[in-house]
């Protein structure tokens, strides 16, 4: 018998002296910045599963099941999002990941969840399990100081014809309701490109808010610069979105979503965000859909790609078809 075969699984039942273990082999295994582990298990742990292995009465090991609402072929599907995947570093190599994961898919698939996914950080273990890579980015490591230089950046487009932008804390203090509304129209554009993304809702936005705000970031909205209607009202239309974090003299984005072939208006408005915070350094994470020749055009050679992080998603029912659209309809943003 393995030790994976004789360490115990339970999940997790709210007990603080059991998470204040997790959260110290988090802390232990993650990289993480305090203020976002503190915001993660204040807000994510309030409302995810986390599977415990136990070697006797030792914490081994550990999964977190993060639940998002799904909108899958004009349809709404709980699925959960795995992160936290980890052993103890003397636990390890002794089938304990095999066992706590083939626990979490199987109880999925029992209580008939379409899909799983999630962001490896070792592909080939993952498609040991049958999982598959069915979403692709760019990170594009853009210096600043170079764009100036080269004057590679084009004009400023906001203003008449160009775009302004908002970020959310803004947004909500005008408008009570703007969540909802933003909301709304998030997913009516994403809907007019895919058929498998997270369903946006205001709660889903203000945790977003809340992830970022704690890493010195926030959530961005760009507008396509309004027209005037004959009622002399102005009709707003929503650009993209994006959100960001700053490290040192770094913005990193992240969350980049551009709507009605307006990547440019999006892209500038990062460039100009990471100006104006005295960034030196700008990397944006975004999907391969996403990236067309107006980047390229735009940033010259002061760019430099790399390839990004991707996800990795398992049919938990077998159906090849939904493989089919995950490959290639699916939109998945870096999420926790």
């Amino acid at each position: 018998m393995s030790d994976g075969d004789s360490c115990r699984l339970k999940y997790f039942e709210g007990e603080p002296e059991v998470l204040a273990e997790v959260r110290q082999m988090w802390d232990e295994i993650f990289d993480d910045p305090e203020e976002f582990a503190d915001y993660y298990f204040t807000e994510i742990c309030k409302q995810n599963k986390i599977l415990l292995a136990y070697k006797g009465d030792v914490l081994a090991g550990m999964i977190h099941l993060n639940p998002y609402e799904m909108q899958v072929e004009g349809k709404k599907e709980l699925c959960y999002y795995i992160v936290g995947v980890a052993v103890k570093p003397e636990y390890r190599e002794q089938g304990i990941m095999h066992k706590m994961m083939q626990r979490v898919l199987a109880d999925m698939k029992k209580d008939g969840r379409a899909f799983t996914f999630l962001m490896p950080e070792r592909e080939e273990y993952y498609e040991s399990l049958g999982f598959e890579k069915v979403f692709h980015t760019l990170e594009l490591d853009i210096d600043i100081a170079e764009l100036e230089d080269e004057d590679v950046v084009p004009d400023d487009l906001s203003g008449e014809e160009g775009y302004y932008t908002k970020n959310l804390k803004d947004l909500h203090e005008e408008r009570a309701d703007i969540l909802e509304h933003l909301s709304g129209e998030v997913n009516e554009a994403l809907a007019k490109k895919y058929q498998i993304y997270a369903h946006r809702t205001p709660q889903y936005l203000e945790q977003m808010c809340m992830e970022h705000r704690c890493q010195n970031g926030d959530v961005v909205a760009v507008y396509e610069d309004g027209m005037h209607m004959d009622d002399g009202q102005v009709e707003e239309r929503l650009a993209g979105m994006f959100s960001y974090d700053i490290y040192d003299d770094t913005m990193y984005v992240e969350r980049f979503e551009s709507f009605d072939d307006h990547v440019r208006y999006v892209l500038d408005a990062a460039v100009r965000l990471a100006e104006h915070a005295f960034c030196r350094r700008l990397v944006v994470t975004m999907s391969e859909r996403h990236f067309c020749d107006d980047i390229a055009n735009m940033l010259g050679v002061s760019v430099r790609m790399n390839d990004g992080y991707g996800f990795m998603a398992l049919s938990l029912q077998g159906d090849d078809s939904l493989m089919s659209i995950l490959h290639e309809a699916s939109f998945f943003d870096e999420i926790v």
